[in-house]
């Protein structure tokens, strides 16, 4: 353990132990100094008392690590919580761009079938999406749980009364069902598309070719 000048301390030393002092650095003529106010809390203290204030101090400790990285690890997901909606965007519109651009080279007709391709491919991602928020948001919540038992009071148990407030969702929640509800009805698209329902020849219209 390393001392800074004029801070008082005392070191417990249990029977038959050995202690090597060594001081570094410029010091004043006279460097002890008397702390009464330290003596009167630790004079009285037994060997027992000064194991259970020390075994007191590494839980605390402990406990102090162990928030430090929870917190870390939920930021972390609430990090990925945020990114997540936007990189899944991000891919469907690459797939939208890329089917626009075959649509303009192909004469705005395609057949039905490559339409039922895109429509599939959109749902399956937006699939994908729902199942990854829900599973990041699951576990962003079992650290906010391990942060407010850890926590006596503050933000993570202010932040456990919001949970389940339909009024006033969580973004990730709201992310989760619109990406739900949007992977339905694409999936149900691509379905009806393949299966050639009257209802999606009238809604495509032009847009689909037909083959000989």
């Amino acid at each position: 353990m390393t001392i800074e000048p004029r801070v008082p301390h005392n070191v417990y030393l249990p029977n038959d132990a050995i202690i090597h002092t060594v001081k570094q650095g410029q010091s004043a003529y006279r460097d002890w100094h008397p702390a009464p106010s330290l003596n009167a809390l630790t004079r009285k203290l037994s060997e027992s008392e000064v194991q259970t204030l020390a075994k007191s101090h590494r839980s605390k400790s402990t406990i102090d690590e162990r928030f430090s990285s929870y917190v870390a690890i939920y930021n972390n997901f609430d990090n990925i919580i945020w990114k997540m909606p936007a990189f899944f965007a991000a891919a469907i519109g690459v797939v939208i761009a890329l089917f626009a651009n075959i649509v303009s080279r192909a004469g705005a007709s395609l057949p039905l079938g490559l339409w039922a391709l895109v429509f599939l491919l959109i749902g399956l991602l937006l699939t994908l999406g729902t199942y990854s928020l829900a599973r990041v948001r699951q576990h962003h919540t079992i650290m906010g749980r391990h942060l407010r038992k850890l926590e006596p009071e503050g933000y993570f148990h202010e932040r456990q009364h919001t949970l389940g407030n339909w009024k006033l969702p969580a973004a990730p929640i709201v992310f989760i069902y619109v990406f739900a509800v949007l992977s339905v009805l694409f999936l149900a698209a691509a379905a009806a598309t393949a299966m050639d329902v009257e209802f999606v020849r009238t809604v495509l219209r032009s847009k689909i070719s037909t083959t000989p």
